[in-house]
């Protein structure tokens, strides 16, 4: 039964451990020995601390600082006592690594904290790809605010001005500080308008039907007309969906 309960986690994906109150390791799986122990198996880990691999690696000439550089969460389950979820990153042999990390407080019969009990998942890739996404949304910002003679705004899913440029400014009258937050409805939107607007963004967002390009009759800040071309597009954005117009 131990066998097969030993070949059961080191086939898991997540890396599974667990640690005495001196952070020395009484288990470790496969997954955590290949992908962050950098050793041959749980056996060689046992009696070991983190610290123990960290600095055998950087022996062996390899860039390592994973952990080094974050909050220390087996200190914190082990004084608190409860269980807790972190964020765990740094380098391992040079690679960055990202774990999403759940700790727990191994107790005794008396209920005293004997040790700690973790698991992580490697979301590294999710994470660079959201570290990319950001920084696209970022370029994409800041080349809109520079544009002098098109007006670009962003609404998030509930239709709440995100950005609002300064030839925006110009066009319908709001200043960035009186749009940000404000539906688009209620800013130029006219009130004939209003409901077949709401009812087109919705299907876009529910259903994936594109609002096409087309002259439009909006309002300025004054209550005049404002005759544009709008043309939409819609991001996927690590916050969820926003619109650009």
């Amino acid at each position: 039964c131990e066998k097969v309960m030993q070949q059961m986690v080191d086939n898991i994906p997540d890396l599974i451990w667990a640690k005495d109150l001196q952070d020395r390791f009484l288990f470790a799986n496969q997954q955590i020995c290949d992908k962050l122990l950098m050793c041959d198996s749980g056996l060689e880990a046992i009696g070991r601390t983190d610290l123990y691999f960290a600095r055998r690696e950087r022996a062996h000439g390899h860039e390592h600082t994973f952990g080094e550089i974050c909050l220390d969460s087996d200190k914190i389950v082990r004084e608190s006592g409860v269980a807790g979820n972190f964020l765990e990153y740094g380098k391992v042999r040079g690679k960055n690594l990202v774990l999403d990390v759940y700790k727990s407080p191994i107790l005794d019969d008396d209920g005293t904290v004997i040790g700690t009990i973790g698991c992580g998942r490697d979301v590294t890739r999710e994470k660079e790809t959201e570290k990319a996404l950001l920084d696209a949304f970022s370029q994409f910002r800041q080349m809109a605010s520079e544009m002098d003679n098109i007006a670009v705004q962003g609404y998030d899913e509930e239709r709440n001005v995100t950005f609002w440029n300064a030839a925006s400014e110009k066009l319908y009258g709001y200043s960035r500080e009186e749009a940000f937050g404000r539906k688009l409805e209620d800013l130029i939107i006219p009130d004939s308008m209003r409901d077949d607007v709401i009812k087109a963004i919705s299907r876009w967002h529910e259903y994936g039907e594109k609002i096409p390009s087309s002259e439009l009759v909006l309002k300025h800040k004054s209550g005049d007309d404002v005759v544009v071309f709008s043309s939409h597009t819609l991001h996927e954005t690590p916050t969820g969906k926003e619109m650009f117009c």
